[in-house]
C-alpha cells in the first residue's frame, strides 16, 4: 500500500516531467515557427501559472495550519488547491497536444 505522501510526490514528479516535455514542445514550436497561440499560453502556464502550484508546496496563509474552523477548513482548502492543480494539468496536457 502506497501513502498519499509517496503517491504526492510521484504526482509532483510526473508534473515535472510534463513540464519538461512543454518547455521542450515550445522550443520546437518556436524553432518550427508553428502554432504562435499554444506558444503564447504555454509559456504563460510555464510562468506564473507553475509558480502558484508550486507555491502549494510550502506553508501559506491560505489556511496551512487548522485555524479558527479547524480540520473542516483545512479540508476545504486542501480541495481547492486539488481543483486548481488538476485544471493546471488539463491545460497541460490541452497545450502539449496543440504544440504536436
Amino acid at each position: 500500500m502506497v501513502s498519499k505522501r509517496w503517491e504526492a510526490v510521484r504526482d509532483g514528479i510526473e508534473d515535472y516531467d510534463m513540464l519538461c516535455v512543454l518547455r521542450e514542445a515550445v522550443t520546437q514550436a518556436k524553432n518550427d515557427n508553428r502554432a504562435p497561440e499554444a506558444v503564447k499560453h504555454a509559456e504563460a502556464l510555464l510562468g506564473e501559472r507553475a509558480s502558484t502550484i508550486g507555491a502549494f508546496c510550502g506553508l501559506d496563509d491560505d489556511g496551512m495550519l487548522p485555524g479558527q474552523d479547524g480540520l473542516p477548513e483545512v479540508r476545504r482548502v486542501a480541495n481547492r488547491r486539488f481543483e486548481t492543480i488538476q485544471a493546471f494539468r488539463r491545460d497541460l496536457n490541452t497545450l502539449l497536444e496543440a504544440l504536436r
